[in-house]
Formats: C-alpha cells, sequence, structure tokens
C-alpha cells in the first residue's frame, strides 16, 4: 500500500506501507481506520481466512508497525 503525505497545497508520495508478510489473498488494506498517530489495516484473508489487524503508529513522520492481532 502507499504511502501519501499532504503538504503546502500538494499530494505527494512518501512511502509504501508493507506487512511484516503478505499473500495476494491476505487483502491488506482491505480496511483502514486512522486515529491521530494510530492507523489499523485490516487483512481479512489473512490465517487461513480468519484475518488479522495491522496496528501501526506514527513516528518520526512515517508509520511503524507496533502490533498484529491474528484472529
Amino acid at each position: 500500500m502507499h504511502e501519501y503525505r499532504y503538504a503546502n497545497g500538494t499530494w505527494s508520495a512518501a512511502g509504501t506501507i508493507k506487512p511484516d508478510s503478505q499473500g495476494v489473498a491476505d487483502r491488506f488494506g482491505q480496511a483502514i481506520a486512522i486515529d491521530g498517530e494510530r492507523m489499523v489495516i485490516g487483512a481479512p484473508g489473512r490465517t487461513s481466512n480468519r484475518g488479522a489487524l495491522y496496528v501501526y503508529k506514527g513516528a518520526s513522520g512515517r508509520w511503524m508497525q507496533d502490533a498484529l492481532v491474528l484472529s
């Protein structure tokens, strides 16, 4: 998933957000929630179609993976 930043009225590419492991069937990024410096990205196809949530924390202008919740 590509990360973009908005500054001075312009959007620009800032990097790529990738999980620790990803398969095509994981559907990483199907659902995303952001609240301040926390972001949760859903991957409903991870772990035998039971799903997973990737939790990221904003640090030094970047998103760093903070936790992985498997169902």
